[in-house]
């Protein structure tokens, strides 16, 4: 494969270059240059010094060439035309580009916002890794095999952060690397009405994240030693995740895009783009659809949370989440009650259905513990599958599994569709389309079997 580097001639360009042929040389990549220019727009016709001007660029790129080929043999050039993006959505195909280097040259304030600079446009359009240097040393003394290389991967749990995951492992595979991983929540902690006593911090939802994060990382980069930071409930993501990245005094950081293109960059919020204009240190951001991540370790399924609203489709929900351990493990069954079925209090009761008084509570309570432990079957506990049960009074029933799932790190979500559509979908909305539009953990849905 090749890595591709672009430049403009400029000194920054040449740092690009440098860093573009430490890693061919790390690789045993071939290298190739890539000059992109269009002819300027002229109302009386083609500029009469545009073709003079394209053969001066390319003997310029030929000199570049011919004085890298001494230490990087593979070393080649081209002049392209067109805009940079373009030339390198063109050029940096899956399967014979490995990624795309480029020098940190961006503009600055409202054109930036509405255009974008050309490292970013790149970053955007590109479906291979683009990597924006802000400085050679690093990567030049990595290739050289003179110290580890730094590298800080910005997690989410999404694929985006799994396709970043799976190109750190591939600099990890390629000489050594001093890996961290990082993950920034910046949920509000307080004030949810589904909320659960615990955890109830900032640093317990952070052990909670903890778990999972050293969890997907165990999956994705299997026995490379990791370094896990996790913040919950801050405000600025992206600036968290740079300080967090210069705490582990990071050479590189790298995160995973979803790629927003034109006007559908101003609707979407992207920690990507935020990271790649402010970050201090290098910075590789890695597409989805070009690096598709493939976890290193097969996970285990040990933990599944199940719900049910005791009908006959909830109910074969527990059966469902049961055949997923088969060699055991921990099952959590969730209850919601609804918001009539909460106790009474002073300042609260009246509505249009009464609520119950606190001895009818605790009965129905002890009621739908007895019948979430009568559903699972007795097969399942002789092959090794803990049971615990939790019901809970809820205002929002989507919101409360979430947070189960969370709490219990959950490996998988098992609920029933009642298999809305249409009109009745939209009026009566649908509580597992809403876990599965907003959970990041797998979600296996159940429906009643036609008759």
């Amino acid at each position: 494969m090749k890595i591709l580097v672009g430049t403009d001639f400029s000194p920054n360009a040449a740092d690009a270059i440098k860093v573009a042929a430490a890693l061919a040389r790390r690789f045993n990549d071939g290298l190739h240059l890539v000059h992109a220019t269009q002819p300027p727009l002229l109302e009386g016709g083609p500029d009469p010094l545009w073709d003079p001007l394209v053969t001066g660029l390319r003997d310029r790129m030929q000199l570049e060439v011919t004085a890298l080929q001494a230490a990087t043999p593979k070393a080649t050039g081209s002049v392209e035309i067109g805009p940079a993006d373009s030339v390198f959505k063109h050029l940096a195909r899956p399967g014979q580009a490995r990624l795309v280097v480029v020098s940190s040259v961006g503009r600055v304030a409202l054109t930036r916002v509405l255009l974008g600079s050309t490292a970013e446009r790149i970053a955007e359009a590109a479906a291979v890794p683009t990597l924006v240097t802000r400085t050679t040393a690093p990567f030049r003394e990595w290739a050289a095999g003179q110290r580890p290389l730094r590298v800080f991967v910005a997690c989410d749990f999404t694929l985006a952060s799994d396709a970043a995951l799976a190109f750190a492992g591939e600099l990890a595979a390629h000489g050594p690397c001093d890996l961290s991983v990082g993950y920034v929540d910046d949920r509000t902690l307080d004030g949810a009405p589904d909320a659960p006593p615990a955890p109830a911090t900032p640093a317990a939802w952070a052990a909670t994240w903890r778990r999972d994060l050293g969890e997907k990382v165990a999956a994705m980069l299997g026995e490379h030693r990791v370094q896990l930071l996790v913040e919950a409930g801050v405000n600025n993501p992206a600036g968290t995740l740079i300080e967090l990245a210069k705490a582990t005094q990071a050479d590189l950081l790298v995160v995973g895009t979803n790629q927003h293109h034109g006007l559908s960059r101003l609707w979407h919020r992207s920690t990507s783009r935020a990271l790649l204009n402010d970050a201090p240190m290098s910075v590789a951001c890695v597409p989805v659809a070009g690096h598709p991540p493939v976890p290193t370790n097969v996970p285990v399924l040990s933990r599944v949370l199940v719900t049910t609203d005791f009908s006959p489709v909830g109910n074969r929900a527990v059966v469902a989440a049961c055949a997923l351990l088969p060699n055991g493990g921990r099952l959590r069954l969730f209850h919601a009650l609804t918001q009539q079925q909460s106790p009474m209090t002073a300042l609260f009761g009246g509505g249009k259905r009464p609520t119950l008084s606190p001895g009818e509570h605790r009965r129905l309570l002890q009621s739908a513990r007895k019948k979430l432990g009568a559903l699972v079957p007795a097969a399942a506990l002789q092959h090794g599958v803990t049971v615990e049960v939790v019901v809970e009074p809820v205002t929002h029933v989507a919101a409360a599994i979430l947070r189960q799932a969370e709490q219990f790190g959950a490996h998988v979500i098992c609920l029933s569709s009642h298999g809305r559509t249409g009109l009745a979908g939209a009026v009566f909305g649908s509580v597992a389309a809403d876990v599965v539009a907003q959970s990041h953990r797998p979600v296996h849905l159940v429906r009643l079997s036609p008759t």
